[in-house]
This record gives C-alpha cells, sequence and structure tokens, in this order.
C-alpha cells in the first residue's frame, strides 16, 4: 500500500519510526489513515505537497466493508460495530459519490506498518483524451486504442491496461502450451458506465451472497472469439446475446484459455470481458431446459489443472463486462 498524505522527509521519517496517527479531521471515509494501491494516485501534488516522496507500507485489513460512495461521519468503532476491520473504497464508483481509485482506509494505526520511504523525480507525460465513440443506442460507449510500446511508462493508467491484457492473453497461452504464436498489434479497451453499474451491482450481490473475501465474489477474464466487427460494436455498446440453445445452456459462452477460443472465428481478434461466475457447476454436460443448474451462478466445463474452464457459461448478463477486443497481425 501506499500512503497518500505526508509533506517532508522528517515527517515520513517519523511515520517509519514512531508508526501512524490518526489525524485530527476525517476525509471523505472519516477519521483513518487512507492508503492507495495505485502509486500514480498517491503521488498526486495534492496529496505529496510537492515531497516527491511516498511510503510503502504492510497493511493488516482483516474483514473489509466495501463502500461506492463517502461516509465521512465514519470512525473505528463505527466500523466494528458494522462486523468490520477497514474499508474499501472501490474504484470507478465517482458517479455515485466515491473514487476514481481503489483506496483503502484503516481506523487503528497498528494495522498499517511503514517499511519503506521512496524518493522519486517526476518526468512530464501526456495522456490522451479518451474520446466517445458512439456504436448508436441511447447512449455513448468510450473507447481508446493502445497499443505495444518500446519505452515504458509505469504512471500512464492507459499503458497499465495494455499491459495487464497483454499478460493475462500470454500466460494463458502459455498455460495451454499451445504451438500457435500470435502478436498483439493493438487493444481496443473500452468503458461503457451502463454495464458497468450494472456490473458493479451484481458483484455486491454476489459479495453478500457468498462474503467479499470468496473467490465466488471475484472477478476472473474471458475470452470469446466472433468474426464480424460489427457484432463487437454491438457487443460493447448494449453487452452479449444469450443464445438460444448449446451444450451447456442457453447462455454465454467464453473460455478461459485464448486459443480455444480461436475456434470460434477469434483469428484476427477476440474479446476479453470481465466475468463475475459466481459459484461455477464443474459437472459437464447437457443442462436441462438450457438454464443454469439450481444453486449455481455458472456453468464450467473441460476443467484444467490450474482451476480454470475451458468454456464457461455466464447466464445472467449483468454478470459480464466486456472491457477489451484484442487485435492480432
Amino acid at each position: 500500500m501506499l500512503k497518500k498524505n505526508a509533506d517532508d522527509f522528517f515527517v515520513y521519517l517519523g511515520i517509519t519510526e514512531n508508526g501512524f496517527r490518526l489525524p485530527a479531521k476525517g476525509g471523505m471515509y472519516g477519521i483513518g489513515i487512507y492508503l492507495a494501491s495505485d502509486s500514480s494516485k498517491s503521488a498526486q501534488e495534492l496529496y505529496t505537497k510537492g515531497s516527491n516522496m511516498l511510503l510503502l507500507c504492510d497493511s493488516l485489513l482483516g474483514k473489509i466493508y466495501t463502500v461506492d460512495k463517502a461516509m465521512p461521519k465514519m470512525r473505528g468503532k463505527g466500523i466494528k460495530n458494522l462486523g468490520y476491520d477497514s474499508c474499501f473504497a472501490k474504484r470507478g464508483t465517482k458517479a455515485t459519490g466515491g473514487v476514481l481509485f481503489d483506496e483503502f482506509i484503516v481506523y487503528n494505526p497498528d494495522q498499517v506498518y511503514p517499511k519503506y520511504i521512496i524518493s522519486y523525480n517526476i518526468n512530464k507525460f501526456k495522456i490522451d483524451v479518451i474520446t466517445p465513440v458512439s456504436f448508436g443506442g441511447t447512449f455513448q460507449v468510450s473507447k481508446k486504442t493502445l497499443k505495444p510500446k518500446r519505452e515504458t511508462n509505469p504512471s500512464d493508467p492507459l499503458e497499465e491496461q495494455f499491459l495487464k491484457v497483454e499478460a493475462r492473453f500470454l500466460r494463458m497461452q502459455q498455460r495451454n502450451c499451445s504451438q500457435q504464436k500470435y502478436e498483439i498489434s493493438h487493444i481496443d479497451f473500452y468503458m461503457n458506465p451502463i454495464l458497468e453499474k450494472r456490473f458493479d451491482e451484481k458483484q455486491k450481490e454476489l459479495e453478500l451472497t457468498y462474503g467479499s473475501q470468496e473467490k465466488e465474489s471475484h472477478v476472473i477474464l474471458g475470452f470469446h472469439g466472433t468474426k464480424s466487427k460489427k457484432i463487437i460494436n454491438q457487443i460493447m455498446n448494449n453487452n452479449f446475446i444469450r443464445s438460444k440453445g448449446g451444450k451447456f445452456g442457453a447462455g454465454v459462452y467464453f473460455s478461459e484459455q485464448p486459443s480455444y477460443t480461436f475456434q470460434y472465428g477469434g483469428l484476427k481478434h477476440l474479446i476479453m470481458a470481465q466475468l463475475l461466475p459466481g459459484k461455477t457447476s464443474g459437472k459437464g454436460g447437457w443442462l436441462q431446459h438450457g438454464e443454469c443448474e439450481q444453486g449455481y451462478d455458472s456453468h464450467g466445463a473441460f476443467p484444467q489443472t490450474d482451476g480454470t474452464f475451458n468454456e464457461i457459461v455466464i447466464f445472467n448478463l449483468d454478470q459480464i463486462l466486456p472491457s477489451y477486443v484484442i487485435y492480432f497481425k
């Protein structure tokens, strides 16, 4: 974790020697110690006051209370009364009164251990504006084309998106021991606020059902192959459409292995979506009435040794957030 707020080296040194103290005044989430997982968030001038230093800390979050809006009256006693040890302000919740980047707030200084003081130099860089691209319908989807670059800039959030997708694609290719090698030419990154809101609400529902720390509440990444670029535009604007049928039910079919998806038309491009599989039935076989098996949230087939599935079927569209299209040379 990276501490957001300090003035100069002596303040940092004092914290590393004596630990944190709760501030006199509270922030968006009350009187606590605010931490961020993104260095670019913590390194903003608003927080560093030009010191060009950050604290890298170990933190004990315990049971986490996820929030999507400000709670300025929160205190240590209040979080304990709720049965939690810390707050997680989830990124992308600005529209509901939350934050743009992930933040963690603890209300007991003993839960944070400052280990390192990081000093850095600032190199100025420019981020292109993400421009809206309309695919029809009643709203616009933001789209940005990301290309591989020789130089690196770890503070560029768009480059971070590219590296995340590239790493996932290559890792799953390697796990599947694919003989065919694919070179990524570019990645289209989409942001659809309406689908994001539905996806976030579904994740909260799963967290209430299974617990926020359980794997059934966590996001996985799935690949989907399609031949038509026109269909890609429709998907990114309106989400997928459930199939009318299929061996594993009338849902939307994904694979966690990109090479498996190529047989369904993804030789030139693949859609990579964020998925909330919830509780997955891994029994395989035909599904009666084409619906998800009772007591489960998705259906998995052809399980792999690493716990992934060659095919995973999602029946509720709110469990799908199409986010990327990967193009190959």
